[in-house]
């Protein structure tokens, strides 16, 4: 289980995961814990869903937010983001983001 963290206007707002043996719990958090959090540009990562692909290649959508996007608006205006997200072999987790670049997604 994915999960968000900490004020979602602060500089520590991040994502983590818990993992069990049952939908129903108990649940464990991580001690690699926080997998997405601010780098580069972006900030205030949170809210996300993962999205497999046919051919197995997982990514994680989020939002958050850079000083562009902030200075452009005014505003706290959070964007959509996409980063490949990977299983590692010790069954940890891995975001590859934040990343403001374009990503490469092939679906077969």
């Amino acid at each position: 289980m994915m999960y968000s963290t900490n004020y979602w206007r602060g500089k520590h707002y991040a994502v983590g995961y818990a993992t069990a043996k049952s939908p129903l719990g108990p649940f464990v958090k991580s001690e690699s814990n926080p997998v997405l959090q601010q780098g580069g540009d972006v900030y205030c990562t949170g809210h996300n869903m993962v999205l497999t692909m046919p051919n197995g290649d997982m990514y994680c959508v989020y939002h958050g937010r850079t000083a562009r996007t902030d200075s452009l608006t005014g505003d706290a205006k959070r964007v959509a983001f996409i980063d490949k997200l990977e299983i590692l072999p010790d069954g940890s987790l891995r975001v590859n983001g934040p990343t403001t670049t374009p990503q490469s997604i092939i679906i077969k």
